[in-house]
């Protein structure tokens, strides 16, 4: 295994992990909550997606050995050492703990807690080992402390080089400017909310929820955004808003939309719309929009971005629920048409049932693994020429080559994200 050194956005990246597993913690009934330092740069120099490996391996194991309470991850800075961001990470769940004698070898490849747990819940198997390997990768280093019947703590420290801040570029709102004010009826919500604009260098104000008194904007705000559990809720808080500050714009966000509810928004006065969990390179992508010129249409997550829409077909060959989510997201988002097999013999089928113009193929998948059902496809099916990318999260040397080797044609190792699997698309087409 190697590590990038690139420039990326730590909180980006903790938030992009924490809404991938959103849906399944709400969906057993678990609390999932985050809460990140205010200090943590908003760049960093590092590999984004091994960081994302490490909270993705953690968090998967929280929620799987976890059936009622909450799972919590929380983020430190420690002291910087010289051009050297320490960050300690902090997992954290209610779920059914471990004896010391597990806990000793839980980080050795394969390790199992015991057979019954395995049975019941899945074991850890290679990911805490690989995870290991990378927080000594990262000059870091990880733990773990735990309870029968308690509960489980994982932790792990990574130290990241801190980048030269880059030069404002032409045509960029500089968002250190920019003061928005947050309406937002719960608490923990409100307080994640401003963390997250002073993380992009906003200046963040409040309201109080009971007599909606303003705090902490030291002049008007360019941007007022109302959260809450619908938009006709919002609509009052909106008009009382607009009579006080008639030059500020409106952001209108909600955990959950509603089919024709961002045209209603954009009728009554909103520029943007905004549901789900929101990643902090989305809202600055939003901001930035929203806050530069006079938008002509209602912004969203998705139009804040260039989308990319083509007609494509693609077979996703992979047994990880956590992970058919994931890529089913990217490649929807990207307007793909997506099948997913979760073994190999269902991939081999459909593979020999209907041409697709990509497969993605998770060389750990069971039944029939996908080096072999590669090795089939590419022998007798109606996707002989197909590109097929093998998906790892144990990039061994000598994996890569062995995948080219039998007819891959390319090679991504977990977490990716979707700009890593679109460059890896486009190189595969010759594309530029």
């Amino acid at each position: 295994m190697d590590l990038e050194q690139i420039r990326f956005s730590p909180r980006q990246a903790i938030d992009e992990v924490s809404e991938l597993f959103h849906f399944l913690a709400t969906s057993k009934g678990i609390g999932l909550v985050t809460l990140v330092d205010s200090t943590l740069p908003s760049h960093l120099l590092g590999d984004p997606s091994r960081l994302k490996q490490i909270l993705t391996n953690l968090i998967n194991n929280a929620l799987k050995f976890t059936s009622e309470g909450e799972v919590g991850i929380t983020v430190e800075c420690l002291p910087q050492e010289d051009q050297v961001q320490p960050i300690r990470f902090k997992i954290t769940d209610t779920g059914i703990g471990m004896d010391p004698q597990v806990v000793e070898r839980l980080f050795k490849p394969f390790e199992q807690a015991d057979n019954s747990i395995s049975r019941t819940h899945g074991g850890t198997g290679l990911g805490l080992h690989i995870s290991k390997r990378l927080c000594e990768m990262m000059d870091g280093e990880i733990g773990v402390s735990s309870k029968p019947g308690e509960g489980s703590e994982f932790w792990f420290i990574v130290r990241l080089q801190v980048p030269t801040p880059p030069k404002q570029g032409v045509g960029t709102r500089d968002l250190s400017m920019a003061r928005v004010l947050c309406h937002h009826p719960d608490p923990a919500g409100l307080h994640h909310e401003m963390d997250q604009l002073r993380t992009i260098g906003c200046m963040a104000g409040k309201v109080s929820s009971t007599d909606l008194v303003e705090e902490g904007l030291d002049a008007l705000p360019d941007l007022i955004m109302i959260h809450a559990s619908c938009l006709e809720e919002a609509l009052p808080f909106l008009e009382i808003y607009r009579s006080r500050h008639p030059k500020s714009r409106f952001a209108y966000l909600s955990q959950e939309g509603q089919r024709g509810e961002a045209k209603l928004a954009w009728e009554k006065g909103f520029g943007a719309y905004l549901t789900g969990v929101m990643e902090v390179g989305v809202l600055r992508l939003v901001l930035e929009k929203l806050l530069s010129e006079e938008p002509s249409q209602i912004i969203t997550r998705f139009s804040s971005t260039e989308q990319t829409s083509v007609d494509v077909s693609v077979l996703v060959c992979e047994d990880n629920a956590i992970n058919q989510k994931l890529v089913t997201r990217i490649l929807e988002k990207l307007g793909y048409h997506v099948d997913l097999a979760d073994n190999g013999v269902k991939g081999l089928a459909s593979a020999r049932s209907k041409a697709y113009d990509l497969i993605l193929m998770d060389l750990r998948i069971p039944e029939m693994d996908g080096l072999e059902a590669t090795k089939e496809i590419r022998a007798k099916s109606k996707n002989e020429a197909t590109p097929i990318i093998a998906l790892t999260e144990d990039a061994v040397l000598g994996m890569r080559e062995e995948c080219m080797a039998i007819g891959m044609n390319a090679f991504l190792a977990k977490p990716y994200t979707k700009e890593q699997l679109l460059a890896t698309l486009k190189e595969i087409r010759g594309e530029s």
